[in-house]
């Protein structure tokens, strides 16, 4: 919320293959850096993909949307919500 970044976590849903979740997070950085996002990530399977001075702009509401609904998540990081 201090415009310190955000930190994305990824993986494949059984963890088994590094290999696929570096493809997963290859993926995220495209899509996020084709919105205008800049992102850091060091290619571990195991690392988190950073965007820098990434500033929240709400703060999490319990009676707000369901954080999990993935798509509503990206559209909110990508403003369009």
């Amino acid at each position: 919320m201090r415009g310190e970044g955000l930190l994305i976590s990824f993986q494949k849903v059984d963890n088994e293959s590094g290999s696929v979740s570096k493809e997963i997070a290859k993926k995220i950085i495209t899509v996020l850096e084709n919105n205008g996002l800049k992102t850091a990530w060091n290619g571990k399977a195991s690392a988190r993909i950073l965007l820098p001075g990434f500033k929240w702009q709400r703060l999490y509401d319990e009676n707000g949307r369901d954080l999990l609904h993935y798509n509503y998540v990206i559209d909110a990081v990508l403003g369009y919500h």
